[in-house]
């Protein structure tokens, strides 16, 4: 299981479990609860103040996030098609 936040984990695999449009993949955006996990998680990373279940978490949502970029860039190749 995924060390990240299970809120957020959980946000993320129901939007991909949605079978989300190319659209929704272009529009998609963590909760503002998760935006304010990361960016204390990024703060703390900052002053040296992360515990390693707290890295683990950081590079979990690191990981995650480069796959719905992933989504996103080819989401936008998809769009392009077929317009």
């Amino acid at each position: 299981m995924s060390i990240l936040n299970k809120s957020a984990y959980g946000e993320y695999v129901d939007f991909i479990t949605s079978q989300p449009s190319p659209n929704e993949i272009l529009n998609f955006r963590p909760s503002l609860a998760t935006q304010k996990r990361i960016r204390y998680l990024m703060n703390a990373k900052l002053e040296g103040a992360l515990s390693p279940i707290e890295r683990d978490e950081l590079d979990e949502y690191y990981r995650a996030n480069r796959f719905i970029h992933e989504l996103k860039l080819r989401a936008q190749r998809r769009v392009e098609e077929i317009y």
